[in-house]
């Protein structure tokens, strides 16, 4: 049932449900094969770059159709994509900013189920995913219209710029309904690449930038202060004074730049950007609990936090 929305509009009133929820762009596609970047993933991993992630090795046949992620016939079916922007930290921050409130799984995850509570049709089947299943969330960013794929191989949004996350709603809406003109015009007039600069892969302080496009994880700060769950008697490579994450290559990025940004996600901002190495070090796990165990942080835990000073 439809109500008051026109269906011939769809697209247009989903836009305006996406704003209205918060969401800075908003866009879909058809769900489809992403062959090519099935097999640039394939080329990644024969170089061993996905370090000790060993998760991206698997699920690949959903990655490549992710109608099978629904679990339904959905082979008609839509991606939509939203974008949602988040803050940048003062300079010398040791934290990433991403990291400057709650986690933003959950905090997006939330926002994208309210999206779907008020899609105008009856009997949609749907999944909602940020950051969080096998699926080739920046390349469909790309295919819906909201953007490009940088160098550093960060998505960039033409209107937030690259210090953005990304939501993922799978459905079996036929992507008939949603197709029109203005989807169309925005895909046609979305720029395709950064500008290729160079200044990612000069600035990157470990040379994990081995070209444009692909980092080597093995050598990636953010990689081995986060995704590694090791712990360091002597540091395979110096951190730079980052203890979670690492901006080297979005800093010197030109598309690098504020937006407006949810409060959930800036809830730790003045905490985090006023502690000291020392302070992070002399971290009670009581004021872990306290502060961060619905943040981003809780990724790797205060012991390797503290591993990473």
């Amino acid at each position: 049932m439809v109500g008051f929305f026109n269906i011939l509009d769809m697209y247009h009133n989903l836009s305006h449900i996406a704003s209205q929820i918060g969401f800075a762009d908003f866009g879909a596609a058809p769900i489809k094969s992403l062959t090519q970047h099935t097999q640039r993933l394939k080329t990644y991993l024969e170089h061993n770059y996905n370090a000790g992630m060993s998760y991206l090795e698997k699920n690949i046949d959903k990655r490549d159709n992710p109608a099978l992620l629904l679990g339904d016939d959905c082979s008609n079916g839509t991606i939509f994509c939203f974008v949602v922007p988040y803050s940048r930290a003062v300079d010398g921050t040791p934290v990433a900013s991403f990291a400057l409130g709650i986690d933003y799984h959950s905090v997006i995850k939330q926002r994208l189920r309210i999206f779907c509570s008020q899609i105008p049709l009856n009997s949609v089947h749907f999944r909602v995913f940020t950051d969080s299943a096998p699926i080739f969330e920046r390349a469909w960013a790309v295919e819906c219209g909201l953007g490009f794929w940088g160098c550093n191989n960060f998505f960039i949004s033409e209107k937030v710029g690259l210090r953005c996350l990304l939501g993922i709603i799978i459905t079996d809406i036929d992507y008939s309904l949603i197709d029109c003109e203005e989807l169309r015009i925005k895909k046609a007039s979305v720029k395709t690449d950064c500008g290729h600069c160079g200044n990612c892969i000069s600035k990157c302080p470990t040379g994990a930038l081995v070209k444009p496009f692909c980092i080597d994880a093995r050598k990636c700060i953010s990689y081995l202060t986060i995704e590694d769950k090791t712990l360091y008697s002597e540091k395979p490579i110096s951190f730079e004074k980052n203890i979670f994450g690492c901006e080297a290559c979005l800093r010197a990025c030109p598309w690098d730049k504020e937006a407006d940004v949810w409060p959930e996600l800036i809830e730790n901002k003045d905490l985090i950007e006023g502690m000291s190495i020392a302070d992070w070090q002399s971290l009670t796990e009581q004021e872990w609990l306290k502060y961060f165990k619905d943040s981003s942080l809780s990724r790797c835990g205060l012991k390797k936090i503290k591993n990473n000073c």
